[in-house]
């Protein structure tokens, strides 16, 4: 019910735009506009009218003529009610017309011999009429199913070659029209014969002049005023010579006229009946590469066409709406049409951007059907050759000699080789051995890339299982025996050899005596082929040689599966281990490390022992105590929420607390995962201000907290113990924003530690920050926390000034 009440509505929508178009501001540039798209179209369907129904089929030509026009009318109305773009000129085209001929012309080899002039051109139809159907029902299911944007993935230098390769055939074929020879070396010697020059030089000298003015005068009358005097010259010339209509057509400088009986009989069922469908059939190679140029090309129409109109286009939208035109234009024995990029951009630069435009050149061409005939007749053949060489010039000079200003040697290495394949084996071939050799030199290009997109040693990353002091220095002294391959874009056998090779130099390098673990983030890799696996196969290989754990992380679905799969990976084991993200891999590194040592028991120890060595002596350490509070959380008790204000610091003894933080869409993203020996909640206590993130329990656990009035407290009753606080908290997140600030440094700048800096950075992150009872006048200390954080990090900058002039984020 909807559907029959919208339809009115919409017409009624168009309707109202229609007529809003005939305002007069807009008419005469619409009416200009229309003249001009009949013009060039009627010259381009005698044309290759003329080039299709050639030799034998010569009087024919009219007859070819007239199911171009109806074809025009068709695609011409049809687009313009119908487009997403108002203005769009859609019709038989240049690029599938010689197509057509190359398709024609193999249907009439497959012939017998002994077949008639009636049977031939009753043929010569139906393969028309089998390519425009079959066109149109491609176009219409494209659209249906949304592939409208194949277009983005066809290379742009196989584009160029096919069109410059157009422009070679298109030249061929205009010089065959005008004196019977084409560039085939059989035929050069002959083309350069007085009798041949005479015949195509003077539609050389029209076709350059045209492009010459062309390209200097760019008003809507230029097109025309140029046929219209090339036209005049010609028969001013007759006039000169003495040589009248009669002499000229006998001579073949004009057109047959029409035969009227020949002309009902290529309507008649008989002709359809007359169709041998065995030589269409055989001709299925370039009637396949008739369809996908015509795909190629009405897609890359339409892309023009936006960058022309600076407007979107739907292109499903188009592609149905042209399959249908094409599949009503067919069953008239018409040519495949679509979006004309030449006339549409004319209509944009007069103004004439509307419906009506299209709908008048659509009445115009109808009117060719009355007097097309006698107008044909008298069309001179050298401007019809004219025409067709100015398009050959046209897309030769713009796909060859500008290409070789735009492009980049490659590309224009891959466009000239695409279009000599043409030249020497046709459009199919040259466009397949284009796109095949494109692949190959994208192959070898994308191989030559970085697969490997940064490299992180465990020293310097860590993952977001907040640990322990102790835990974080033995990680940062023992962290050299993780090192962590951060991988990008798509593996398979150039890319795999690649990473391989680096793999094995690691190995063998600086990291052979102190590698354990090594991590293959996988995160970044968007696919791969089953070439990779010889290259998994013979990492894991290397990695059991030198004794070093392969630690996966976040493949995406169909790259797990694949892993899995091959048995290349494993969720057991020590070894060719995988993990969801590279935060959980890392963390299973990292406790591997820890295990073997008695900081692993460090959860069991109560918090006076785990804060030992943060102030001076056990007595501070047992006046510490005495500010804090004990409590026991369950599992998933928060201890403080996100953009509420807390002013408690946490000491964790037992358990493990994790710090989440909430974005809008209602996503989480885990932080950090505190455990036994840690703080939460640090920069939220010292600068008193709302939480940034969520903190809560993952299991049951043990903990203390310090709140902001004991704190104020501690640090009025004793402020030595106070200082002595600030060291342990300024220390604990000068040494975490070193790290992470090198860590960004490394990734932002790809820049991998050399075993120096290593070795310098491993000194800086041991250092030790002085403490009250170490240090001979316990009144240096200020009464202020960010004298001792300053101090901490002019220490840290002191001692890599001299490395490499670098300067943490403190």
């Amino acid at each position: 019910m909807s559907r029959d009440v919208s339809l009115p509505s919409q017409w009624q929508t168009l309707l109202a735009s229609l007529r809003a178009e005939l305002s007069y501001d807009k008419l005469i540039p619409t009416l200009v506009g229309a003249f001009s798209a009949v013009i060039g179209l009627s010259s381009l369907y005698l044309s290759f009218a003329a080039l299709i129904f050639s030799g034998e089929l010569a009087p024919y030509v009219p007859i070819g003529f007239s199911l171009f026009v109806v074809g025009g009318i068709i695609t011409l109305a049809l687009v313009a009610l119908g487009s997403s773009l108002p203005g769009v000129i859609a019709a038989p085209q240049s690029i599938t017309l010689i197509m057509l001929v190359f398709v024609t012309s193999s249907v009439i080899s497959h012939m017998a011999p002994v077949a008639n002039t009636q049977t031939i051109f009753a043929t010569v139809i139906g393969t028309i009429v089998v390519s425009t159907l079959l066109t149109g029902i491609i176009f219409l299911l494209l659209g249906r199913l949304g592939l409208g944007t194949l277009v983005r993935f066809i290379p742009y230098p196989v584009v160029g070659g096919f069109l410059a390769g157009t422009g070679w055939l298109l030249l061929d074929g205009s010089l065959t029209v005008l004196s019977g020879f084409g560039l085939d070396l059989a035929d050069l010697p002959g083309l350069f014969t007085p009798a041949a020059l005479v015949r195509w030089v003077p539609g050389l000298v029209f076709a350059v002049t045209l492009y010459a003015i062309s390209i200097r005068i760019r008003h809507w009358f230029t097109f025309p005023g140029v046929i219209l005097a090339g036209s005049l010259i010609f028969y001013a010339v007759m006039m000169v010579n003495n040589l009248s209509i009669e002499e000229a057509r006998a001579q073949g400088w004009l057109l047959n006229a029409v035969n009227s009986g020949q002309s009902g009989a290529s309507l008649s069922l008989a002709t359809f009946a007359a169709i041998q469908w065995q030589p269409i059939f055989a001709s299925a190679a370039p009637l396949g590469a008739l369809l996908v140029i015509s795909i190629i090309s009405l897609l890359i129409s339409i892309s023009s066409i936006e960058l022309i109109a600076q407007k979107d286009m739907d292109f499903n939208h188009e592609l149905r709406l042209v399959g249908i035109a094409n599949i009503v234009a067919g069953l008239g024995a018409s040519p495949v049409g679509y979006h004309v990029v030449s006339l549409s951009a004319l209509n944009y630069a007069i103004g004439a951007s509307t419906r009506v435009a299209g709908l008048f050149a659509a009445l115009f061409t109808a009117l060719l059907l009355v007097i097309g005939g006698a107008l044909i007749s008298y069309f001179p053949r050298p401007v019809l050759g004219g025409l067709m060489l100015y398009s050959a010039l046209t897309l030769l000079i713009e796909w060859i000699y500008r290409a070789w200003f735009r492009l980049s040697r490659v590309d224009f290495f891959l466009l000239v080789m695409t279009l000599v394949t043409i030249i020497v084996s046709g459009l199919v071939v040259g466009v397949v051995v284009g796109i095949v050799v494109a692949i190959i030199i994208f192959t070898v290009a994308y191989s030559r890339m970085n697969v490997i997109k940064h490299e992180l040693p465990g020293s310097i990353y860590h993952s977001n299982h907040s640990r322990s002091y102790h835990q974080q220095q033995f990680l940062r002294a023992n962290g050299q025996q993780i090192h962590i391959l951060r991988l990008q874009g798509y593996l398979f056998f150039g890319t795999t050899h690649t990473l391989v090779q680096r793999i094995q130099d690691l190995f063998e390098g600086q990291h052979q005596n102190r590698l354990r673990f090594l991590i293959l983030d996988l995160r970044d890799i968007r696919g791969l082929d089953s070439s990779a696996t010889l290259g998994f196969t013979k990492l894991r290989r290397l990695a059991r040689d030198h004794h070093v754990s392969l630690v996966y992380t976040a493949p995406n679905r169909l790259l797990e599966q694949f892993l899995k799969q091959q048995g290349i990976v494993s969720t057991e084991g020590t070894t060719n281990r995988l993990f969801a993200d590279l935060d959980r891999g890392l963390e299973w590194c990292e406790n591997q490390l820890i295990e073997p040592t008695s900081l692993a028991r460090q959860h069991n120890l109560p918090l006076a022992l785990q804060l030992y060595d943060a102030f001076a002596s056990s007595e501070h350490v047992s006046q510490f105590i005495t500010y804090l509070e004990r409590h026991e959380w369950p599992a998933e008790t928060p201890l403080f929420a996100q953009n509420v204000r807390h002013r408690t610091l946490f000491f964790i003894e037992h358990g493990r607390v994790s710090v989440l933080r909430t974005f809008a869409d209602g996503s989480n993203r885990r932080f950090q995962t505190q455990g036994a020996g840690s703080t939460v909640g640090e920069l939220e206590f010292l600068l008193d201000t709302r939480a940034y993130t969520t903190a809560i329990t993952n299991e049951p656990t043990i903990g203390y907290s310090l709140a902001r009035t004991a704190f104020e407290r501690m640090q009025q009753e004793d402020p030595a113990l106070g200082l002595q606080f600030h060291a342990y908290i300024a220390r604990s997140l000068a040494i975490k924003l070193f790290a992470s600030d090198r860590a960004i440094d490394m990734l932002m700048n790809a820049h991998d530690l050399t075993e120096a800096e290593e070795h310098d950075l491993f000194n800086i992150m041991n250092t030790e920050v002085e403490t009250p009872h170490q240090t001979d006048d316990a009144d240096e200390f200020e009464d202020d926390p960010y004298t001792v954080l300053s101090r901490v990090s002019r220490t840290l900058q002191e001692r890599t000034s001299a490395q490499d002039g670098y300067t943490p984020l403190l």
